[in-house]
Parts: structure tokens; C-alpha cells; sequence
């Protein structure tokens, strides 16, 4: 739908293999906040107490969201769900396994957790960074000195700064 405004941040077209029928797979990131940004909604303890929850609500949500538009269009959906803590969703961390394991098919065994250490590395601080500007732009605009027009600037930088394996990758 041209004029719905929804528009993935990421598309990747996969290669024939045997796991997989050729198609392009699209790609949303979200961001989940563990802890509820407004005095709106309080957790429970129990709540607080369950891992991921703010990752398998947003992850739920982006499915919901995207998932049968994606599929009318002949598309696959992929959401790509980080908390703000620097957990990865499940789905997310297996998606990004994978495209590791693709991308070190043609390398010493020994050489597999080194590097699935160095980009999970590469990933939470990309995470981090962008939170710590994040919370510098907010800063500057509770004090008057930013625009809302820069506020874009977090989830752009994000995607800016994440490693370009995962930009770039096929699968």
C-alpha cells in the first residue's frame, strides 16, 4: 500500500539455498524499553520479573502489524526486536546467528565464536551509543537546545551505525 506511509528499514533479498525459497525479506527495527518510559502504566514485580517481556510484546506487536500486509505483498517480515538494556529478542539473536553462520561457511571452525563474539560485541555498542545520544538529544531539548526535527536523528543513527554486515547481508 503506496500511501500507508509503512515502510521497512531494511529489505534483504535471500539467494537460493536449500533452507530457503528466493524471496526479499524486509526488515523492521524496534527499540523496547523494559522499564515504562511514563508514570502511565506501572509494572508488578512479577511483570518486571519476566525476561523479555518488553521484547516479546513489541516483537508481537510488529507481527501483528506487518506480518499479513507482508505476506498479500509476497514479501517475508522479519522484525528485528532490541530492549534498551542491550537484550536481543530470541527470533532477533537466532536471525543474526544465522546470517553469522552463513557469513563463516568458508572459515576455520575455530575462527566461528571469535567472530560471533566480535559483531555481538559490534552490536551492543552500536546499542549503546545511540542510547547515549539519545539521551544527550534529550537532554538538549528539555534545556532548549534541539529541535523536535533532530529527535529523528536516533532511530536514523542507529540503523546508520549498524555494523554493515547486517546492512548488507543476504541470506
Amino acid at each position: 500500500m503506496p500511501n500507508s506511509n509503512r515502510r521497512p528499514d531494511l529489505s534483504i533479498y535471500n539467494h537460493p539455498s536449500p533452507n530457503y525459497h528466493p524471496h526479499k525479506l524486509i526488515v523492521d527495527v524496534a527499540f523496547a524499553h523494559p522499564i515504562p518510559i511514563t508514570a502511565k502504566r506501572q509494572l508488578t514485580r512479577n511483570q518486571a520479573l519476566i525476561p523479555a517481556r518488553a521484547a516479546n510484546a513489541t516483537f508481537n506487536r510488529k507481527i501483528n502489524s506487518y506480518s499479513v500486509i507482508s505476506e498479500q505483498a509476497g514479501l517475508k517480515f522479519k522484525p528485528l526486536i532490541f530492549e534498551t538494556t542491550g537484550r536481543l529478542h530470541e527470533d532477533t539473536e537466532a536471525f543474526i546467528k544465522e546470517l553469522l553462520d552463513i557469513a563463516c561457511q568458508r572459515l576455520p571452525k575455530a575462527a566461528h565464536s571469535a567472530i560471533r563474539h566480535f559483531w555481538f560485541g559490534m552490536i551492543s555498542a552500536t546499542i549503546q551509543k545511540s542510547l547515549a545520544n539519545t539521551i544527550l538529544d534529550k537532554s538538549r531539548v528539555i534545556n532548549g537546545r534541539l529541535t523536535h526535527q533532530s529527535n529523528l536523528r536516533a532511530s536514523e543513527e542507529f540503523l546508520a551505525n549498524l555494523p554493515s554486515f547486517l546492512a548488507n547481508s543476504t541470506l
